[in-house]
């Protein structure tokens, strides 16, 4: 797995309203700023384009994070697939760098995911109880929840830079090059204003009764 540390925004550990399923009636969560500004959000990233080579497309997935203080260190998952072992590797390394470099507690993180086999497997399980991780803050999102996860917007602003460039990509390494040098346009501003978005897409989707929202 090849990492770099990346200055923008890349992806998303989610909180525990990420995902939640909406009831028909529920009180419009309450998240302070000191809640929002110490959440960390992680998610593997699937970057695919045209290239030009033989074969039609390539892609590229990465696995990244961002803070309230910056972005974390980013992982390319080379063949785009992962197994439990490989995802224990990047919350052991990609993670565990990232929550280092900013200061953060790894006992105060929030952690959610969905219920994929790897993320459920024994070996994960006992990576977060090995590392010390508060098992309370440990969730699984319910199935059919909306995604209000402010990483997906870096994510399709990301694409579109990716998009405009006059010549494409001629292999999967030049993408991802293409990929670092657009992700570190990205500013620390840009990633507290997705993260600072939170109560309102929270409100937006109690609002719409877990339907579609502008976000």
């Amino acid at each position: 797995m090849h990492r770099s540390f990346l200055t923008f925004i890349i992806s998303v550990c989610a909180t525990s309203i990420e995902k939640q399923s909406v009831p028909r009636t529920c009180t419009p969560p309450q998240l302070s700023n000191e809640v929002q500004q110490g959440i960390l959000y992680a998610i593997i990233l699937g970057v695919t384009v045209d290239l030009t080579v033989k074969g039609g497309q390539g892609s590229v997935m990465v696995w990244g994070c961002i803070t309230y203080d910056g972005f974390g260190y980013a992982c390319w998952i080379h063949d785009g697939t992962m197994k439990a072992v490989d995802y224990v590797n990047i919350l052991e390394t990609t993670l565990m760098d990232s929550l280092k470099y900013y200061g953060y507690n790894h006992e105060d993180v929030y952690f959610q995911q969905d219920k994929d086999p790897k993320h459920t497997s024994k070996l994960a399980k006992q990576w977060f109880v090995d590392n010390n991780f508060n098992s309370d803050h440990i969730y699984s999102w319910p199935a059919q929840s909306p995604d209000l996860n402010p990483i997906e917007h870096v994510w399709h602003h990301l694409k579109l830079k990716l998009s405009v460039y006059d010549t494409k990509a001629k292999g999967v390494h030049e993408l991802w090059e293409k990929i670092e040098k657009e992700r570190n346009t990205f500013t620390v501003d840009e990633c507290r204003r997705y993260i600072d978005s939170m109560p309102d897409r929270c409100k937006a989707v109690i609002k719409a009764k877990g339907g579609h929202t502008r976000y």
